[in-house]
């Protein structure tokens, strides 16, 4: 069987294991444990929480290392996106991942610089006519001033991410809008929001009128609780009061009440139909009850005409 040469940069898993435990390295991979030791270098420096009781050995943040890389959350940067010259690990899992270059911080506009005094990543940042000449932090920096720089840069990126989410979202609307025969999404706002409002006042009727229904003062002629004479009985005599003469009613009592019922309906109808001269049969319970004001005592009644 013919040997094969392991054309990878990295050592493998094996190698790796017997150069930890036992120190051997076969020769030609002396480039590889080099590469292997930075790697255990930043594993330590940029993931591995500093604590003096508690260190990882070597063979345990191997492990660690081979397990993010498998499972795909995380990889080793040589500066292949961010154009840095100081090798790092990035996270995917990280809060300030940019999950558009996928690297940790974000790295669209490259190069990265670390500042060792700030102990920071940024990017130097040039305007077109040269004036302006600033570093743009890219992940949080120890100095106060930088620190106040930071801050300020991370509301500007924030409020860009917003404004970008508000117009993609705006764009769906739009599309979905369009799609559903409307002109725009603010049509459909309004359109849909009058569907909900005439659903809400048809609940609103119905629950309106199985009250009304159920209720014990339902009248099944005017369909109202209470009773639509009910309401408007004290006016009906209060008008009534106006108008009345007791000489012409010891007189003529029939004659008397007739006009009383007359004048009765006029005003009933003014009252519920807001109309003098609106000629309309009434309820029946409007009927009886203006009858039972004022009774005919001949028995006779002359009923609703059309003129």
């Amino acid at each position: 069987m013919k040997y094969v040469p392991n054309m990878s940069l990295d050592l493998d898993v094996v190698s790796q294991i017997m150069y930890v435990r036992e120190g051997e390295v076969e020769p030609g991979d002396e480039a590889k444990v080099a590469r292997y030791e930075r790697k255990l270098f930043d594993w330590k420096r940029d993931v591995v929480v500093d604590h003096a009781d508690n260190q990882p050995t070597a063979e345990d943040m191997s492990h660690e290392m081979i397990q993010l890389q498998n499972n795909l959350n995380g990889y080793w940067c040589e500066g292949d996106k961010c154009g840095c010259k100081r090798t790092h690990w990035v996270i995917n899992e990280s809060k300030t991942n940019c999950w558009d270059c996928m690297h940790d911080p974000c790295a669209c506009n490259p190069p990265l610089i670390w500042d060792l005094e700030e102990k920071a990543y940024y990017r130097f940042f040039l305007s077109c006519d040269g004036r302006t000449k600033r570093n743009i932090w890219m992940s949080k920096p120890n100095g106060t001033l930088a620190m106040i720089d930071y801050r300020r840069g991370e509301r500007k990126r924030k409020e860009r991410m917003e404004n970008k989410r508000e117009e993609e979202s705006c764009t769906e609307n739009q599309e979905l809008a369009q799609m559903n025969g409307y002109c725009c999404h603010q049509h459909a706002k309004v359109a849909k929001k009058e569907r909900e409002l005439s659903k809400t006042e048809i609940k609103k009727r119905k629950g309106q009128v199985n009250r009304v229904v159920d209720g014990p003062d339902h009248c099944i002629h005017c369909d109202e609780d209470p009773c639509v004479f009910i309401q408007v009985e004290s006016r009906l005599c209060e008008n009534d009061e106006i108008y009345f003469d007791e000489e012409q009613y010891a007189k003529d009592p029939v004659s008397c009440n007739s006009g009383r019922r007359k004048r009765a309906y006029q005003y009933a109808a003014f009252v519920l139909w807001e109309g003098i001269n609106y000629r309309k049969p009434h309820y029946k319970c409007v009927e009886d009850g203006i009858r039972a004001l004022f009774p005919p005592f001949d028995g006779k009644i002359m009923g609703y005409k059309l003129s």
